[in-house]
């Protein structure tokens, strides 16, 4: 027999997401908007000059655009099926 109490835990919900580059906040509520904005997340290791760092940031699509134009070599494309 199993016995089961009742417990209230806490539960973080996505309110917004911010484009760290730009400023444009996106509510959570808007799901199409909120494909526009995307997380990215870099470990650095030796000997990177950040070594031991974790960088966690958001980035809209309007700045992934304006920055990957600045590149001297082109991103590789591939389209995701």
């Amino acid at each position: 027999m199993r016995e089961f109490e009742a417990v209230i835990e806490e539960v973080k919900r996505l309110k917004s997401v911010t484009c760290n580059l730009c400023g444009k906040t996106i509510d959570a509520s808007d799901w199409q908007a909120l494909n526009t904005v995307h997380q990215v997340i870099i470990a650095f290791s030796y000997p990177s000059r950040f070594d031991g760092e974790r960088w966690e940031f958001d980035v809209c699509d309007d700045c992934v655009a304006r920055i990957t134009q600045s590149f001297v070599v082109p991103v590789s494309v591939k389209e995701i099926l």
